[in-house]
């Protein structure tokens, strides 16, 4: 269980652009802010709905790739967002057939990615579950760049079945521009706060998400063709 610490340079499918030189030319003039879209429906279970607090689309977006194309991509990450970045899903589940589960759901993933990012994302994962120690390795790292696979073992659950595992789940920005190679360049943070019990005793744990998705356009639909992530944690103090 990671509680407190960082986790630095995760990294996925090899997304080829640094940060540093992501822009073309830096920020297009007369950037546009698009107001947040609906809170995502469905809450996942007692987690509570998600928080949009800012979404900027640059106006050049829709300019090279079409009318629509940046609120398509924000709808897209909003959803990854919820599904995978901050997840009750991405808790342990106990046995053989919650490891299974996880799996289909970690592979699940796929579905908003291209054939190249898809064929590493499914190597990452059956390579986390065959290693017997999987936390601080290359795949773990990996895993952890696109989601919070492991948060909890079963001791680790609060014992209190009203009290959520996670809460305050919020898109505190999500930027939409286009890197040098011309692809969708979307950098994304999330973050949340989690209940567990810490050596006996009920504690609070703050996450927060910074990741960079590049994302071209397949038949029609917008995938996810790279991405990074680096996550934090905090123990909460009374």
């Amino acid at each position: 269980m990671l509680v407190v610490g960082v986790l630095a340079g995760a990294s996925a499918c090899s997304p080829d652009v640094s940060e540093s030189d992501a822009r073309d030319g830096g920020p297009a003039a007369g950037a546009a802010s698009t107001p947040p879209s609906p809170e995502p429906e469905a809450p996942v279970l007692s987690a509570g709905e998600w928080k949009v607090r800012k979404v900027v689309i640059e106006d050049r977006v829709d300019g090279l790739k079409g009318p629509g194309a940046g609120e398509e991509v924000r709808d897209l990450m909003l959803r990854i967002a919820r599904d995978h970045t901050f997840n009750e899903r991405s808790f342990v589940h106990d046995g053989k057939k919650g490891r299974a589960e996880s799996t289909r759901w970690m592979l699940s993933a796929r579905r908003d990615m291209t054939a190249d990012a898809a064929r590493d994302w499914t190597s990452t994962v059956k390579t986390y579950f065959r290693e017997k120690k999987a936390d601080g390795t290359e795949a773990w790292n990996d895993m952890m760049s696109w989601t919070t696979y492991g948060m909890y073992d079963k001791a680790m659950r609060p014992t209190d079945p009203t009290v959520p595992l996670m809460f305050d789940r919020t898109v505190k920005s999500l930027d939409i521009d286009l890197s040098t190679d011309g692809r969708v360049w979307v950098t994304m943070k999330t973050g949340a706060r989690f209940n567990f019990v810490n050596k006996g005793t009920p504690a609070v744990s703050r996450a927060d998400r910074t990741q960079e998705f590049w994302l071209k356009e397949v038949d029609g639909q917008w995938k996810v063709d790279g991405w990074n992530g680096t996550v934090e944690f905090a123990l909460e103090k009374d």
